[in-house]
């Protein structure tokens, strides 16, 4: 079935396309499936559902822009681990074979859900904050109001498409795959603010044979996450992320995260530039990451202000408490960075990492003396740097650590202030 979302523009209540769009998606549905096309224009609208074998196809020049209302997204009948209960714009549960394409536009309207004049001005050195002048202010999150934390959001679907779409202002986690599996993203654009706190691009969770690729983000928390939040037991793996170009205040590419269990991704051929952190791997008490390999990766990074975990380190690799993490490696990286890379556990819980020809070139950068006093292990303890360093490598608890054609140099300009020598604790080199 062919239909098209004008076609149901008498349900429309005032401006609201609510109501419109989801009897074109429930009637594509009941006749076993098809296409709702989206054409050129803007359409308001609170939470749909999606449904199998159902395409919402978005026409360039169109715009489907969330409500400023929170009262129309009810809630989702999902508990999420992180956020409780949710609320979307997209969903699906249980569903399959669903396609969200085109080259328009979906505007999540995060200023209706921010306080975007109010910074949150929490640090983890409180003395800081009275430091910070205007430049160092702008850069930090700013405040959340009450806001759908879940904008589209799949659980437990299979076959899923995401392709072409300019996905924008999302308020948080801007696309979530959670125990699903079969999904692709691809030339999609994220572009979101750059103060918004949580405003993941593509979160994948307890998800499996995912494909990310030729893809733009912008985004103040993660670009990719692939982690198990939402089911702590079920793991996430067979994932593909590529050729896709990345910037974050938190990590470009986040591969686990505290009771996670990862395993099988590859991350290739990606340009991450302005970011706080390139790529990050991290479990903790009762998580696990196995078999990771990145490679062909230009990656730019520095230090920000405000409440963001992360130094400027183009790599970083942590395990806490019972977590393991085993199997990296990671190599062919050309890196400018204001911080060095950091792996970092304790009692052979990181084994069997490799850097393999990487070109490192850091530089100390306008927020190193304020920020640069300590190791960010967060949320583990942060042991502290003297002042004038900024190891190439934090190497602490790893075993067969193997470094190949690693050539790290200091920026010239920062010679006679700085010293990049390594600080390696307790490691089994091979």
């Amino acid at each position: 079935m062919q239909t098209s979302l004008t076609d149901y523009e008498p349900l429309c209540s005032g401006k609201l396309w609510t109501k419109a769009l989801q009897a074109a998606v429930d009637a594509c549905a009941s006749n076993g499936g098809g296409v709702v096309h989206i054409p050129p224009g803007e359409y308001l609208t609170g939470t749909v559902e999606l449904r199998s074998n159902v395409t919402v196809a978005i026409a360039g020049g169109a715009v489907l822009r969330g409500s400023p209302d929170l009262a129309d997204y009810p809630l989702v009948p999902f508990v999420h681990n992180e956020f409780g209960e949710i609320r979307s714009l997209f969903w699906a549960i249980g569903r399959g074979n669903i396609r969200l394409t085109g080259a328009g536009e979906i505007d999540f309207n995060h200023p209706a859900f921010m306080e975007m004049d109010r910074p949150d001005l929490r640090d983890r050195d409180a003395d800081n904050v009275p430091r910070y002048n205007a430049r160092q202010i702008a850069e930090m999150t700013v405040v959340a109001k009450a806001r759908p934390t879940q904008p589209v959001f799949f659980h437990d679907c299979e076959r899923v498409v995401v392709e072409g779409l300019l996905l924008k202002q999302s308020p948080c986690w801007t696309l979530t795959f959670s125990a699903s599996s079969d999904v692709k993203v691809r030339g999609v654009t994220v572009r979101n603010h750059l103060n918004v706190p949580n405003c993941d691009g593509v979160h994948v969770s307890a998800s499996r044979d995912v494909l990310i690729t030729g893809c733009v983000f912008h985004c103040a928390d993660d670009c990719v996450a692939v982690t198990g939040i939402t089911d702590w037991d079920r793991p996430s793996e067979n994932v593909v992320i590529a050729q896709c170009t990345m910037v974050s205040r938190s990590a470009a590419v986040r591969v686990g995260h505290l009771a996670s269990k990862v395993r099988n991704v590859i991350c290739s051929d990606l340009a991450i530039s302005d970011g706080n952190r390139g790529l990050l791997i991290s479990a903790g008490d009762g998580g696990w990451v196995r078999n990771v390999r990145a490679s062909n990766i230009i990656i730019h990074t520095r230090l920000f202000c405000g409440f963001w975990w992360g130094k400027g380190e183009p790599l970083a690799i942590m395990a806490t408490g019972t977590g393991q993490i085993e199997a990296v490696d990671v190599a062919h990286i050309r890196a400018e960075t204001e911080g060095g890379i950091v792996i970092a556990g304790g009692d052979g819980n990181i084994r069997d990492v490799s850097l393999d020809d990487w070109s490192l070139r850091l530089s100390g950068g306008n927020n190193r003396p304020l920020l640069g006093t300590w190791i960010d292990l967060q949320p583990a303890e942060c042991p502290p740097l003297q002042k004038g360093q900024i190891p190439w490598l934090y190497a602490d608890g790893v075993r067969q650590l193997h470094i190949r054609d690693v050539r790290a140099a200091l920026n010239e300009n920062d010679a006679a202030a700085y010293s990049i020598e390594p600080i390696l604790r307790n490691c089994e080199m091979e």
